[in-house]
């Protein structure tokens, strides 16, 4: 994978749709997001022990940023992204046509109802607190591969370079160790994504080692992350 901003989606974590990974299914990676989303066995929602079952608190909120639920009014912004995935400006997994766009987001509500982010992956929205404007998405998922709970995100081109990574990363991050008492959250990236290893350290994670995850990307192998619950006792 090229070189990226750290407000790129490429990696802070893989937030790129067409590696989204589901554990009771073992989804490859070589699908699409829409070839996923489209099949009527990918919609099943497994809940797992640290959901919370009542609605978790939303929306987040960061000084100039509110992290919210994705809904059908985002379908337009929705296709930007998928628009600017055919200019390599956006993860190559987001190459859909309109109709396919609109299933995607579908797919992404439903998953409000559970709030899984044991097994599966949750996307939220990213708008400015000032004007509501649509900055980007994020998510909180499951890496099947190493049976973990990371969080992502992806920032549009043109907000890019405003610093919006770093606090989407730092208030995803503590909200979602607080809402579903987990005790570590992990992000894993790539060695010529420059920015986004900043990112992640100004967010305070702390490297622990590399990973090789397997049909994650083309690049195999992924600097790893971790950010501790400070509730939680660490495991020896």
């Amino acid at each position: 994978m090229k070189a990226v901003s750290a407000d790129n989606p490429a990696r802070l974590s893989p937030s790129d749709p067409a590696h989204l990974r589901l554990k009771p299914l073992g989804f490859v990676d070589t699908e699409t997001l829409y070839e996923i989303c489209a099949k009527p066995q990918n919609n099943i929602h497994i809940r797992g022990d640290h959901m919370d079952k009542e609605n978790p608190t939303l929306p987040i909120l960061t000084n100039r940023l509110m992290i919210r639920k994705l809904t059908r009014k985002d379908q337009e912004h929705i296709y930007d992204l998928c628009l600017q995935a055919f200019t390599n400006d956006w993860p190559a997994g987001w190459k859909m046509n309109y109709q396919q766009a609109s299933d995607f987001l579908d797919w992404q509500i439903s998953k409000y109802d559970t709030f899984n982010v044991i097994s599966d992956s949750v996307y939220f929205a990213v708008v400015s607190r000032d004007n509501s404007t649509f900055i980007g998405h994020c998510h909180v998922g499951n890496i099947e591969e190493l049976g973990e709970t990371e969080v992502g995100y992806g920032i549009a081109k043109k907000y890019r370079g405003l610093g919006y990574a770093t606090e989407v990363a730092q208030a995803l991050t503590q909200w979602a160790l607080n809402t579903f008492n987990l005790k570590y959250v992990v992000a894993t990236i790539v060695d010529n994504n420059f920015s986004s290893l900043k990112v992640i350290e100004k967010a305070g994670f702390v490297k622990c080692g590399r990973k090789r995850i397997p049909s994650l990307d083309e690049q195999n192998e992924f600097n790893y992350f971790r950010y501790y619950n400070p509730s939680q006792k660490r495991d020896v």
